[in-house]
């Protein structure tokens, strides 16, 4: 019995050293994968094709409606271009598997734009898909990949990143003082009706509901036309020029000038 225990034994450890062997040679080449993955050859090789898929994007949205043969043209290159992805995806989950691939989210960003690519070769093949038309609008955002190869691009995309936390908090604050005037907007100018020396000036369009006077605050706030919209108050009689003129430049003052300013420079400070 002891020798039958002995050739177990010995067994037993030849198969973990074989295991071992296999391991090792595996994280061989993926060391070697990712390595060569790493390169700037390659990434370079990657951004320049994801370039071109861009510009021939660009081409065909330029020259739309297109011709029946530009349009099997731009499908054959379709099809090139996600089976490029497909295997440079591939590649690079095999090189970085599993942790690292996993906690980039840039990685999971490929996976989805690739898997709407993948089917939209369905459709191309004639199995139409319900909904596919408004995810293949998703391909176009394949240039946001080039972020993850150039290093310039990805600090700035970082940095965006980094301060959404202080943005989303002066958004808000933006958005409640917008609502608090789109309020009194609503009441001072929504009922006023037309203007009395130009028929094409209502005063309920810009400012009869509180979306619509929200939106024209908002086109106010970039500085769009504003004048067009604000000068004609001054000529309703039930309305005091003093009081247009101090609720308008309040607003500018309070919203353009100074929280505007704000999640700029929120966002200045990431950099």
């Amino acid at each position: 019995h002891w020798l039958d225990a002995l050739a177990s034994l010995l067994g037993a450890e030849c198969d973990e050293s074989d295991m071992n062997q296999h391991a090792t040679r595996w994280e061989l080449i993926r060391h070697k994968l990712r390595h060569t993955y790493a390169t700037t050859t390659c990434q370079v090789v990657v951004a320049f094709v994801i370039l071109l898929n861009f510009v021939q994007e660009i081409v065909l949205k330029q020259l739309n409606p297109v011709s029946e043969d530009v349009d099997k043209i731009a499908e054959v290159l379709e099809a090139v271009f996600t089976i490029f992805f497909t295997f440079e995806l591939i590649f690079n989950a095999t090189a970085n598997w599993f942790k690292p691939f996993r906690r980039d989210p840039w990685n999971w960003f490929d996976v989805v734009v690739i898997a709407v690519s993948l089917a939209s070769l369905l459709e191309f093949s004639g199995d139409r898909l319900p909904g596919l038309t408004i995810l293949r609008l998703l391909r176009g955002m394949r240039i946001v990949r080039l972020f993850t190869r150039l290093k310039s691009l990805r600090k700035i995309i970082d940095a965006l990143y980094q301060a959404v936390p202080a943005m989303l908090n002066a958004f808000a604050l933006v958005v409640i003082v917008l609502a608090i005037y789109s309020i009194m907007a609503v009441e001072f100018f929504g009922i006023l009706g037309m203007h009395p020396t130009d028929p094409e000036f209502d005063s309920y369009e810009y400012f009869g509901t509180f979306s619509s006077a929200m939106f024209t605050l908002f086109q106010i706030m970039t500085g769009d036309g504003w004048t067009d919209v604000v000068r004609p108050l001054f000529y309703f009689p039930s309305l005091s020029s003093l009081g247009v003129g101090l609720f308008f430049i309040s607003y500018i003052i309070i919203v353009s000038m100074i929280l505007v300013q704000v999640v700029i420079a929120l966002l200045l400070q990431e950099f």
